[in-house]
């Protein structure tokens, strides 16, 4: 539960102002409102000091799977003939995730208080994006939430699985390279040292890669503080660069340009757009305004303004292969399928095969670069130890010499 502090107005028009305990904005709203209160201002109450709860329910986050999971089984417990609210109930006790747990229960509250399912999801936009929200719109609009939920449910299905095949993928690289660089602190910070006195006590002639070894663990050990700082520091101001306009877009143009992995941003990209749009379309939602919540939900910039020009571009009278065909990041073959479809009039089957296809492509260049990148990072790393151990056996075999 979150303090928030309030200003409303009664029926009077005379001021009211106090705090109130609910575990959310919109559920504070709602309980000003059934005490008869024209609200004017509500905001969390900002707490002095270190608050252990505020911190745990940051953490505790509603992820990717919660919300397959949940709209999967909403789908088929509706499909079956139970009440929405009824149905939502069942899924509140059985979520582990208390926070989810609690805006399931609001949730429910909400539609037995008048509300429909889809104006109450979009009280929680970090949890439920535009997509979702506007499914599940169409969806009580044409009576057929249960087969909107079931295509939902496939879309955020495949979504996860590319996601989770990506990070898999992701872990062996990173997992190397952070041992790699563990290895060199190691080697810095404790081998180097006493190997230094021995040099130093010999007068040996040191090879170039010897002293900078040796210039680099004193600077380690002397002004290890600077290193961390400087470490730290560069990742929160890189991170808070990336947050920014100029930040965010030459990362979205970087990830379609990088060599290796350029190609399979871009399959990832339009896999997405395609099992997207032919969501919402399926689902009843006008192509202009599906375009819309596709270019925004993509997750990448150079593909939301290719959208945004397009929506203008159809807006205007012209068919959408046309704007799709002239922009590079949409390979040949999506103008080509949607064309088709649009002759056809079957866009929705159209943009599911592709996405299908594009799906697999991805599955395919992630095991392709998992494979390439064994044997790859094997030689990073054998280059690596290997220039380091010879740094510093090159020293110690000269003295072995001179001794002999």
């Amino acid at each position: 539960m979150s303090e928030f502090v309030y200003k409303a107005r009664d029926a009077a028009g005379h001021l009211k102002t106090g705090e109130i305990s609910a575990g959310t904005e919109a559920a504070a709203a709602e309980m000003l409102a059934e005490h008869r209160l024209i609200l004017t201002k509500l905001e969390i109450k900002k707490e002095k000091g270190f608050d252990i709860s505020q911190l745990l329910n940051r953490l505790n986050r509603v992820t990717m799977k919660d919300r397959v999971i949940f709209t999967r089984q909403l789908g088929t417990m509706i499909k079956s003939g139970l009440p929405i609210v009824q149905a939502l109930n069942i899924l509140s006790e059985q979520t582990e995730n208390k926070k989810f747990k609690q805006i399931i229960e609001e949730i429910s509250g909400g539609i037995e208080g008048g509300g429909s399912f889809s104006s109450m999801l979009a009280k929680y936009p970090n949890v439920f994006d535009r997509v979702y929200v506007n499914m599940t719109k169409a969806g009580e609009a044409s009576g057929r939430l249960d087969d909107t939920l079931e295509r939902l449910a496939i879309q955020q299905e495949k979504a996860y699985g590319i996601v989770k095949k990506v990070r898999g993928a992701m872990l062996y690289p990173a997992f190397v390279m952070i041992a790699l660089v563990g290895a060199t602190i190691l080697m810095l910070v404790v081998v180097i040292p006493p190997l230094k006195d021995i040099f130093e006590g010999a007068n040996a002639d040191l090879p170039f890669a010897t002293q900078v070894l040796i210039k680099l663990s004193d600077a380690m050990l002397q002004f290890w503080y600077l290193f961390l700082l400087g470490g730290i520091g560069l990742v929160v101001a890189g991170r808070q660069f990336l947050k920014t306009e100029n930040g965010k877009s030459l990362l979205d143009r970087a990830k379609l340009k990088v060599p290796i992995f350029g190609p399979l941003f871009q399959k990832i990209y339009v896999a997405r757009f395609t099992r997207t749009l032919a969501s919402l379309v399926s689902g009843g939602v006008p192509i202009l305004e599906a375009l819309e919540i596709v270019g925004e939900s993509i997750g990448n910039g150079v593909y939301e303004r290719a959208l945004r020009k397009a929506a203008k571009d159809v807006e205007g009278g012209v068919q959408l292969s046309q704007p799709i065909r002239s922009n590079p990041v949409f390979p040949p073959l999506v103008s080509q399928m949607i064309s088709v479809g649009e002759q056809t009039g079957k866009m929705d089957e159209v943009l599911t095969k592709l996405a299908d296809f594009y799906e697999e492509e991805v599955d395919n260049l992630v095991k392709n670069l998992t494979t390439l990148m064994e044997p790859l990072l094997m030689v990073v790393m054998g280059a690596a130890v290997g220039g380091l151990l010879i740094a510093i056996l090159m020293p110690i075999y000269n003295l072995g010499s001179v001794i002999n």
